[in-house]
């Protein structure tokens, strides 16, 4: 008999934060974004579902999604809160994110991811 062992799946972007009362994303959530494989799913998770998770970071996150020709421009400002920090460092922590689509940083908390999809 021949035992054939699945891969190890690592989780998958995570869709919410579960953020607390402050509001702050849990420290599971944010691992879960740091260790996804995000090869075949990045580009639609940043342009779909990053945005949406910003809105649980609100007042505090600003998020704007452009399109220009078959490129999507995600901009991402922490406004400096902590909460926004750890987030935004755990989508950096992400090595296919930030080697795929992280494009910039400005002093100030501002972020800019390319997709093209």
């Amino acid at each position: 008999m021949t035992l054939h062992l699945l891969p190890i799946k690592e989780p998958p972007l995570p869709d919410t934060l579960d953020c607390d009362a402050a509001p702050y994303p849990s420290e599971a959530r944010l691992e879960q974004i740091r260790t996804a494989d995000s090869a075949e799913t990045g580009a639609h998770w940043m342009v779909h579902t990053f945005p949406k998770l910003c809105e649980e970071l609100k007042p505090y996150a600003v998020c704007e999604v452009a399109v220009k020709g078959s490129e999507y421009r995600v901009r991402f400002s922490t406004s400096g809160w902590s909460g926004c920090e750890d987030f935004i460092a755990a989508v950096l922590g992400n090595t296919w994110i930030n080697m795929m689509y992280h494009y910039s940083w400005r002093r100030g908390g501002h972020y800019e991811f390319r997709v093209t999809i």
